[in-house]
């Protein structure tokens, strides 16, 4: 009988394990209402001269009114990050929202 002399070598995987800093970002946009229901949140972010989606808009905060800002321009600060389920799209937790004129 012949054995066949089988060698196991182990691959390392790097992971990064520390997310390093939250990336705080500034965009400015037009309010839209997202449409798609397993979108990341129920607002987004327009580019005003493309028409294409930016980002999602996400905050806990429930004071928000969401319908009179759907159409306006505005500039929002905040955190972004990426939601596995649409990782071509950034999400915003906002910290900060402005109208613009």
């Amino acid at each position: 009988k012949v054995k066949a002399a089988t060698e196991t070598s182990k691959v390392e995987t790097i992971i990064d394990t520390d997310p390093g800093p939250p990336r705080i970002i500034t965009r400015e946009g037009i309010v839209r209402r997202a449409f798609n229901i397993q979108a990341p949140s129920d607002w987004e972010l327009e580019d005003a001269a493309s028409g294409k989606t930016i980002n999602y808009l996400h905050t806990s905060l429930t004071n928000i009114p969401w319908k009179s800002l759907r159409g306006r321009l505005v500039v929002v600060t905040g955190e972004e990050a990426i939601d596995k389920r649409w990782p071509n799209m950034p999400v915003i937790k906002i910290e900060t929202l402005k109208t613009l004129p």
